[in-house]
């Protein structure tokens, strides 16, 4: 027997829709969304769960195709479809569009009354790191990373959370993206602990990590942290928000009351006033094996300028340390760049606090290279150097020359005679070494100056890495410059050799010469004592 195929059309239900209907299209998530305005037809409520949704626009080649697996008609009021195909197309300017709903027995047609182009990036939502009070930052803990999102008030949907702190949205994904100066990017995911509330003026999310730290830590330079959130709004439109900051900072009470930044031409200089927590901080960081790196932030407020520069430091770090130093002379630095964005730095210290975030990014780690702490310490107050340069110079053992350029200015300490106090530490992988200081009254500009040493502090000089210059008066240290020394006692050395060896050639020289004309003298002598015997032996016969 053969059984007949039958093909079926599927019935065609006209009146589901009126044109109040309505399409948003959306350009910075390339999102379409359809309002359906329903006739509330009876023949119209057999539609079934599982539809398939076409929509055709005048300015994009193909169909937007998306299924929708719960749909009633009773209660179905929007319908929101990602078009991933529609990035870089001009599909969010169509004026024509049609809408056909399917399932394999039905099909309706939705003519939309309206479109609505949606230029506005979500992003504009809330405020970036401003130089504000309300803006948006990363607190750090141990565990968590809390993003304190400022709305800007563009987006009424992200005010109206309830009693709670709970929004009239729901939230379908969340996540933090940080992003780093070389290019690289890591994610942070949500999880079951990721809470997103209304807290004060600022949206909050949560996110909790065992190693949160390590995607912040001073081996990396942070440039952009984005929270981006994927949710729905009480009407059913999907939205894929996006609030961005560059700074972040410790949530715990901060170390510091003070921190000052010297500016000098190859290196910065912080002194920090440490305060009691400090001080129980500092109990935390003498632990065996662990080690310290820090990173000095100069950051744009306006997180699109590229004014941004990082100093790196590898010294170990103390609240209670009087001073450290984020130096050009660094084997992880490019001398000519760092001397050039210092020297850039310098000529706008007087506006550079109200133009840029600057703070210290401290990272405390075990032996493994885990991070243990990460503190963070704004800059309260620039000064600059009127030292534009130190270079020393070693000729013996018993002193180093040291050559001294400035900055002349009314500001300058050393306009005047001043008396002042000279002393160079040595810093090495052990304990550092202070060299006898030495109280001068120096000259006006004074240029130069014979640092006395003994020769084995001489040879503790050339082992260790840093040599700093501290320069003090009254007892106030002004200035701490990074030396470099060259070593030219080998030099002279070689060169006494070949003066001796020179001296001991000619006197050799001479003596030879003189054992010559000794003999030749001895020789001629002889012969005429010898013709003048012959003659007179002559006279006599």
């Amino acid at each position: 027997n053969i059984i007949p195929n039958y093909i079926t059309a599927k019935q065609s239900l006209s009146r589901c829709y009126n044109d109040k209907s309505s399409l948003h299209l959306y350009k910075n998530n390339n999102t379409v969304c359809i309002t359906l305005s329903s006739n509330n037809e009876d023949e119209c409520k057999v539609l079934p769960k599982g539809m398939e949704v076409q929509v055709t626009l005048n300015q994009f080649a193909t169909k937007i195709i998306s299924f929708v697996y719960d749909f009633d008609y009773a209660t179905t009021n929007h319908i929101c479809m990602a078009c991933p195909e529609c990035d870089n197309t001009n599909f969010y300017k169509s004026t024509l569009s049609t809408v056909d709903i399917l399932s394999v027995q039905y099909t309706t047609n939705v003519n939309p009354g309206q479109i609505f182009q949606v230029e506005q990036e979500e992003k504009d939502c809330f405020f970036e790191y401003r130089n504000n009070s309300l803006r948006t930052e990363v607190l750090l803990s141990n565990t968590q990373a809390i993003f304190m999102a400022a709305p800007n008030g563009q987006c009424s949907y992200l005010t109206d959370a309830d009693n709670l702190g709970n929004y009239p949205f729901t939230l379908n994904e969340i996540k933090l993206l940080v992003s780093y100066h070389d290019g690289t990017q890591k994610t942070i995911l949500s999880n079951a602990q990721t809470t997103l509330l209304q807290q004060g003026d600022y949206m909050v999310g949560t996110f909790v990590e065992s190693d949160i730290l390590s995607f912040f830590s001073a081996d990396v330079a942070v440039e952009n942290i984005d929270m981006i959130m994927q949710v729905t709004d009480a009407d059913g439109y999907m939205h894929t928000l996006d609030a961005n900051t560059h700074i972040f900072r410790q949530q715990a009470a901060l170390g510091v009351d003070h921190t000052n930044l010297m500016l000098n031409t190859q290196e910065l200089v912080v002194h920090n006033e440490p305060n009691a927590q400090g001080t129980a901080y500092d109990l935390l960081l003498n632990q065996p094996g662990t080690q310290s790196r820090a990173r000095l932030y100069f950051t744009n407020y306006n997180s699109n300028s590229d004014e941004t520069m990082f100093f790196i430091s590898t010294e170990d770090f103390s609240f209670n340390t009087a001073s450290s130093h984020y130096s050009c002379i660094h084997e992880d630095v490019n001398l000519t760049e760092c001397i050039g964005n210092i020297t850039f730095l310098r000529e706008k210290t007087e506006t550079l606090l109200d133009q840029m975030k600057i703070f210290i990014c401290q990272t405390v780690y075990d032996s493994d290279g885990n991070v243990l702490y990460l503190f963070t310490m704004d800059v309260h107050e620039l000064t600059i150097s009127c030292i534009k340069s130190i270079s020393g110079v070693a000729r013996n053992q018993s002193n180093i020359e040291l050559k001294f350029q400035y900055y002349p200015g009314e500001m300058c300490e050393y306009n005047q005679r001043i008396s002042l106090q000279l002393q160079i530490e040595l810093v090495n992988t052990s304990a550092p070494v202070l060299l006898s200081p030495y109280d001068i009254r120096w000259r006006v500009y004074q240029e130069t100056y014979n640092y006395a040493t003994t020769a084995g502090q001489m040879a503790q000089l050339f082992a260790s890495t840093y040599k700093t210059l501290f320069v003090s008066t009254d007892g106030v240290q002004i200035e701490d410059i990074d030396l470099i020394i060259e070593d030219l006692r080998l030099q002279i050395s070689y060169t006494q050799s070949y003066i001796v060896i020179a001296i001991s050639m000619v006197v050799a020289g001479l003596m030879y010469g003189l054992q010559v004309l000794f003999t030749h003298l001895t020789n001629a002598k002889g012969k005429k004592k010898a013709i003048a015997l012959v003659q007179k032996m002559s006279e006599d016969d």
